[in-house]
């Protein structure tokens, strides 16, 4: 199978040119209500500074996958605006599971200087749990993402973190700082470095911006560490990757980054929006930019489809077989393996049982084994295992899910 890429990896350029029906005024006027609002700023690059809209709402915590209790904490929190921020970007590239995340935490995503002393007085962050090994950010990095400087240089002098200090990825707080999207920070923990930037770490930094809805900020971190992103990297792929409408118009028709531009293992836009779950980056790769589903396969043979089954997402791959009207029953990689066991690798039970129901009676019990088998191998999510268990055993009437 493919492997999953990282940020490190570099995204290449296909040089042949933008179609010439396609113009930057008549894409405007055809993006989806949904994609016009992902392009509105949340960030204002030329005064240096946020722009909040506040929601008095527990529900988008919920969304983000709290619970109730939770979500009710996290409202109440004074810096909610910009924690539920911190918390939705930190879900989304990093997919960190929220509801695990601790007190101290909670307090450096937020920013909030007197919340993070007082996790310091409380003993519950000290040089002992300043770093987390699990999930691999430290304090200074978490807090880089709320932006706070005066928060950063908390921790520094109570800590003695400093923001060369990296993660089990080599990522450092500057990384952290773009994915935030304050450019006043991302200069700060920039100028504290005092480094020359290596060629290799700017698709990673654009990479994490392209997580920024800001246009703006994000042409300013091309220009602050002189990034070409159709050169150093597709800036087209790493916008469908985050699943950044806005941002795939501006580098079609701004930057006239190619859309049959793909990468070294064949990914394409809509490729990279399958895989990554974004059904509205789907659509307007599809629809908009014109990209051919059928024609659209990476260089392990994974189609639309399979990608869509990868991306644990049910309305991505819903989109792929009733919208794009891809067959489930020819999406079959080089090896020959189909899209049900691929969805066994790395999907979830709900993506199995729609696929089920596609696949009707070509779904054979071999390819139930071959698939239990993908599962166990990738160590799957334990309740995949268990439905396909109960699939290929459907006596087991102990079991609800066999008996469902």
């Amino acid at each position: 199978m493919l492997k999953k890429l990282n940020l490190n990896q570099i995204l290449k350029k296909d040089t042949k040119a933008i179609p010439k029906a396609k113009t930057a005024s008549t894409a405007t006027a055809a993006i989806p209500a949904t994609a016009t609002a992902a392009a509105q700023p949340i960030y204002s690059a030329a005064n240096k500074a946020p722009l909040f809209q506040p929601q008095n709402d527990e529900k988008r915590f919920l969304d983000l996958g709290c619970d109730a209790k939770t979500a009710a904490e996290l409202q109440k929190n004074r810096n909610s605006e910009i924690l539920y921020r911190s918390l939705k970007k930190y879900h989304q590239l990093l997919n960190r599971p929220l509801q695990s995340l601790s007190s101290w935490q909670i307090a450096c995503l937020s920013g909030d200087p007197a919340a993070i002393q007082d996790c310091i007085t409380k003993h519950e962050l000290t040089n002992e749990t300043k770093t987390n090994n699990k999930k691999s950010e430290n304090a200074l990095q978490l807090i880089a993402i709320s932006g706070s400087i005066s928060g950063m240089e908390l921790v520094r002098n109570e800590l003695k973190i400093d923001f060369y200090s990296k993660n089990l990825e080599g990522s450092n707080a500057l990384s952290y700082a773009v994915l935030g999207g304050n450019i006043l920070a991302v200069h700060h923990v920039k100028n504290n470095l005092n480094l020359v930037l290596h060629p290799l770490f700017k698709p990673e930094l654009l990479a994490t911006a392209a997580y920024n809805e800001d246009i703006a900020f994000v042409e300013e971190i091309i220009k602050l560490f002189d990034i070409n992103p159709t050169v150093d990297t597709n800036l087209l792929l790493l916008a469908s990757h985050a699943g950044n409408v806005g941002l795939m118009e501006h580098a079609v028709f701004k930057l006239k980054i190619s859309t049959t531009s793909k990468d070294k293992y064949d990914m394409n836009a809509l490729l990279y929006a399958a895989w990554k779950g974004h059904r509205a980056a789907m659509e307007y790769a599809a629809v908009r930019l014109g990209i051919d589903p059928e024609k659209s396969k990476s260089i392990d043979g994974g189609d639309v489809i399979i990608q869509a089954a990868r991306s644990k997402n049910l309305a991505a791959l819903k989109y792929a077989v009733e919208n794009l009207k891809m067959d489930p029953k020819k999406s079959v990689s080089k090896n020959g393996t189909g899209v049900f066991v691929h969805a066994a690798a790395e999907g979830t039970v709900e993506i199995l049982q729609y696929l089920k129901t596609q696949l009707g009676e070509t779904l054979q019990e071999n390819t139930l084994r071959k698939a239990l088998q993908w599962a166990e191998q990738n160590n799957s999510d334990p309740a995949v295992i268990e439905y396909l268990t109960n699939e290929l055993n459907p006596s087991n009437q102990h079991n609800p899910t066999a008996a469902k």
